[in-house]
């Protein structure tokens, strides 16, 4: 199901728990010098293509080191895929320089021999590679791209924990934090690290932290203080399989209804699902803004597959994200009338100062406070400040623009209704309908809080609605149903811990278009008919 088109198979385990994923047409390179009569094995198949390779003698003999096995395996795949080896030998130029030239010449002769050995059996394989002549694009992941742009967005403090799939952010900031004057601090836990961040935003700096679902588990409390407190953070939640440690170097987006509903109480905070590394540049710079423009948490929601998958996209455009910071007042605004934080504003938004600042002094703490920021438990101001608080969110819904976007036939009757890193998988799967004649549109959420209220007319006028997740419960289905009443009859969720793909999502709307005809749903794929069910 997963199409996989070269297995390169270092020892006979890797055959045994992968040669299901090899499509059809594809191959397995093994190492003939421990696997031989590979015909009379109970798990060999005559489906597969399966290419011997003595990856262990050539790496002995030739680089003088088994591990260089990998190498001789590479120049293998490279020969079957019958693209130009000067490549691979460029790259070992870069990667190993530094380890010497004897080092270099080894990790060459190992990938040329694993290359000519190949390519001596003028093996037809289905699949090669071609250079283009396409313009360079960048080759970058989603926290990458995060990075990126919080780096272009101003961002001057981060705070966070380790805790995959998040690291990267923090190691990537702190490997760029001389270059743009960023303080980086790898906190004791994530408890401080938010509330390092409200720090740092209280002040007027732009803070940000990282974590997974974990993480954010400890964070949740201190998310309840920057919503009181009316201070703008950002937080990027990069989920994996819960509960507890769950899965924690698999991928899957079950976070989402513990972030719209995370800390105690009801405050207003913004969630933006990036679906690719290119969104996540992009939206990362939108997240700093909203942050400071309606003075609240805003949380960047990834996931394992989209962290740290690579992708190539075309240059980034660095003009397109710009800093607008809102209500945060200048001395001269302030001094033309008493200063009150937390005064009442028909948009929900106060104006702001930040420390030092001349008569902007003000009282805060995390508990209900009067326009001043005195704590203060009168009924008529608790209503007042809650209303304040939460009109933020029809204010940011009616400025944000672009909260969807629809891909495929305006005029298709199938509606495919999904958001984060499933993305990419639900692209090509509408390619691969496109190719039989089904026509479908793909309904991509990309600002979740504060809800698109508008979609509404797009899922009422489609013959056929499903939503696509990688959770158990079909999540923003069930947000979409509690904004809308919309309820979406389909759902095609996936909680193995690994990402859609391409032909099984096309195999599983093919079984809801026509059972009789596609009568199985793949292996690890779950479907639901939620109009047949009780709810």
């Amino acid at each position: 199901m997963q199409q996989v088109h070269i297995l390169l198979a270092l020892n006979e385990e890797t055959i045994v728990l992968h040669q299901e994923d090899v499509s059809e047409d594809g191959a397995i390179i093994y190492d003939g010098d421990i696997l031989q009569n590979i015909e009379k094995k109970s798990w060999f198949r005559k489906d597969r293509q399966y290419i011997a390779v003595p990856l262990t003698s050539f790496a002995k003999t030739i680089a003088q080191d088994p591990i260089a096995k990998n190498m001789v395996a590479i120049g293998a795949a490279f020969a079957l895929a019958d693209y130009d080896i000067n490549f691979v030998e460029s790259v070992i130029d870069k990667h190993f320089k530094r380890k010497g030239e004897i080092i270099v010449k080894r990790n060459h002769d190992a990938v040329l021999a694993g290359y000519g050995h190949v390519k001596a059996q003028n093996i037809d394989f289905a699949y090669t590679l071609k250079k283009t002549n396409d313009p360079a694009k960048i080759l970058l992941s989603g926290n990458d791209a995060i990075c990126l742009g919080a780096i272009r967005a101003g961002v001057k403090f981060v705070g966070e924990y380790p805790m995959t799939p998040s690291s990267s952010i923090l190691h990537y900031m702190a490997s760029e934090a001389h270059e743009y004057n960023i303080a980086v601090r790898q906190t004791e836990d994530e408890l401080a690290a938010v509330n390092t961040i409200i720090g740092a935003g209280f002040a007027g700096v732009r803070a940000m932290a990282a974590t997974s679902g974990g993480g954010f588990s400890l964070m949740t409390e201190a998310l309840g203080l920057s919503g009181m407190t009316e201070t703008p953070i950002v937080i990027a939640l990069c989920q994996r399989p819960g509960p507890s440690t769950g899965l924690p170097t698999r991928s899957e987006q079950g976070d989402l209804e513990f972030a719209i509903h995370a800390s105690q109480g009801e405050f207003p905070r913004l969630i933006l699902a990036p679906g690719d590394s290119e969104e996540c540049f992009y939206m990362t710079g939108d997240a700093f803004n909203y942050a400071e423009e309606y003075q609240t948490p805003v949380i960047i929601m990834s996931d394992k597959y989209l962290s740290e998958s690579k992708q190539t996209v075309d240059e980034l455009d660095q003009q397109d994200i710009t800093i607008e910071r809102g209500k945060l007042l200048s001395d001269e605004e302030i001094a033309r009338s008493p200063f009150r934080r937390f005064a009442w504003s028909d948009d929900g938004i106060s104006g702001r100062s930040i420390p030092g600042q001349p008569k902007g002094m003000f009282v805060v703490a995390s508990d209900e406070h009067d326009p001043t920021g005195n704590i203060c438990e009168d009924s008529d101001n608790r209503k007042m400040q809650m209303e304040k608080r939460m009109q933020k969110l029809t204010t940011a819904s009616k400025a944000i623009k672009e909260k969807y976007r629809v891909y495929g036939s305006e005029r298709a009757n199938i509606l495919l209704v999904s958001w984060g890193g499933t993305k990419g998988m639900i692209l090509e799967a509408q390619e691969m309908l496109k190719s039989q004649g089904i026509s479908t549109k793909f309904l991509q959420m990309t600002v979740i809080l504060p809800f698109p209220h508008d979609i509404l007319k797009l899922l009422e006028k489609t013959a056929t609605v499903i939503a696509i997740e990688q959770n158990y419960s079909a999540q923003l289905a069930r947000v979409i149903r509690r904004e809308t009443g919309f309820l979406i009859p389909h759902e095609i969720v996936k909680y193995t811990g690994r990402p859609f793909f391409a032909k099984e999502l096309t195999e599983t709307i093919q079984h809801i278009l026509d059972p009789e005809k596609q009568p199985n749903v793949p292996k690890y794929i779950t479907y639901r008919e939620r109009n047949k069910m009780k709810m």
